[in-house]
């Protein structure tokens, strides 16, 4: 099995690598800016963090990388004994444990709600955007949150959708997979008269499921 191990760091679940993997690939990782996160063998994680950051991680501008440390109380945050490592795992059942374990710091973030979004349905919203702020208003979560499972380079873009009044299919889906929402089409005949009629309904699960 592929090192896989994981760990979650505030509000954040990160993949954790060493930093001779980071150095070895770094203008890759440098794209994943707020999923990554290094270890430099004190015992501790450092996520990858933006320049502005202020928070403990590791801060680079090539070909400058500085480790921040956490210190006092924050220590025990970024502790790697709270990392949950796939590849320590020898048969079936500890890779269950294990992603029970990632299941519940994921559950403990999302649950946790801050601040509960809200998003204003216009009149002028269509049918798809209207029915996505209302499954959000419903979910009654903290939309940031979520912020990783966009991606960190694209929640502000696809945050900002919300503002619209309209949406695109790819981007509905995106947000769908995000939230944990199925989403269906069915293609129907408008009424049984129309000229060259399917005769059936038609319906694909756009969200991958069965």
């Amino acid at each position: 099995m592929n090192n896989i191990i994981k760990m979650k760091i505030g509000n954040t679940i990160y993949d954790v690598i060493t930093y001779e993997e980071f150095k070895r690939n770094q203008s890759t990782y440098m794209g994943f800016i707020g999923s990554i996160a290094v270890t430099r063998g004190d015992g501790l994680a450092y996520p990858l963090r933006h320049p502005n950051d202020f928070r403990p991680g590791l801060y680079c501008s090539w070909p400058l990388c500085i480790f921040r440390p956490p210190y006092g109380n924050d220590i025990a945050m970024y502790n790697m004994q709270n990392a949950i490592n796939f590849s320590e795992a020898r048969n079936y059942n500890e890779v269950i444990e294990a992603q029970e374990k990632l299941n519940n710091s994921e559950r403990a973030i999302l649950t946790t709600i801050d601040n509960i979004t809200v998003p204003e349905i216009g009149e002028s919203d269509t049918p798809a955007m209207s029915a996505l702020k209302q499954a959000i208003i419903s979910k009654k979560i903290d939309l940031d949150k979520y912020d990783y499972r966009f991606g960190s380079d694209n929640y502000a873009n696809d945050k900002r959708l919300l503002k619209r009044d309209s949406i695109t299919l790819p981007k509905l889906t995106a947000y769908a997979k995000a939230l944990d929402i199925d989403v269906e089409m069915t293609l129907r005949d408008k009424d049984p008269n129309v000229p060259n009629p399917m005769g059936k309904e038609i319906t694909v699960h756009l969200t991958g499921g069965e």
